[in-house]
């Protein structure tokens, strides 16, 4: 990684774009502030996911992007107005977003796909990780810095994908389960009995972490994610990065 120079740009695809640095920073930190680097990281995971997972245990997982969220998040006043949530129109981009996943690698939610992974930015400097349990309608947060804020405080950030959810699953409507799929909002659990960071630099790739672990080996599979080892997965991510881009690096 040392033999990049920042005048290399990555493309990932949907418009995500990284310079070298931004890459290298990986394997140090996944900045808060710059959701685009997340995002990548998110994206190759996935396919990482889908690719390699031994098919007899199937993790019924998928993973959002940030951005996934973002749109969300700022259609939640409007969707709070509404007097007929069931009527409410989403953005066209988000929910062609969701279809065109369920067509790359034909699973859909409920019928292929039970838990939904994605990154989340508090405050602009610290990650935690979102799991939206489909079958149990909840919405799980693992927080490494759990004692930051208190789940009362934390839980108001959440509540438009809580509240939004549902209904926006009903929308899609891919699949019989989906169109008859409960509208009340998902139900908020917090997870503070997983690692925690001592530093803010490292809330990143334990959000990661925490998001593979459980789509690869539930809850057990969570418990065993520390701190320790963060350092040589963000490295193994910054490769698997570069290669995704550039193809396999040689060894000398």
């Amino acid at each position: 990684m040392d033999l990049l120079t920042p005048t290399i740009e990555l493309d990932f695809g949907d418009g995500l774009v990284l310079n070298a640095y931004e890459l290298r920073a990986v394997a140090t930190s996944i900045p808060p502030d710059s959701p685009k680097v997340m995002d990548v990281c998110v994206s190759v995971l996935r396919e990482s996911l889908f690719k390699s997972v031994d098919p007899t245990t199937d993790p019924r997982a998928d993973m959002l992007p940030c951005k996934f969220n973002g749109s969300l998040a700022v259609m939640y006043s409007k969707f709070k107005k509404c007097r007929r949530k069931d009527t409410f129109e989403f953005d066209a981009d988000l929910l062609s977003s969701v279809t065109a996943r369920f067509t790359s690698h034909g699973r859909k939610w409920l019928e292929s796909i039970d838990f939904l992974y994605s990154p989340f930015n508090i405050d602009k400097n610290r990650w935690i990780a979102v799991m939206v349990d489909l079958p149990s309608h909840s919405l799980s947060v693992f927080d490494s810095t759990a004692d930051v804020r208190r789940g009362s405080r934390l839980k108001p950030e959440l509540d438009f994908i809580c509240d939004m959810f549902p209904y926006l699953v009903r929308k899609v409507g891919a699949n019989d389960l989906m169109t008859s799929y409960p509208l009340h909002p998902l139900a908020f659990v917090r997870h503070t009995m997983v690692a925690q960071a001592t530093a803010r630099a490292n809330t990143g790739m334990l959000s990661i972490l925490f998001m593979e672990a459980h789509a690869l080996g539930g809850f057990e599979e969570l418990e065993r994610v520390d701190e320790s080892g963060v350092r040589e997965r963000a490295e193994q991510l910054a490769l698997e990065l570069y290669e995704h881009c550039c193809g396999d690096i040689e060894e000398e």
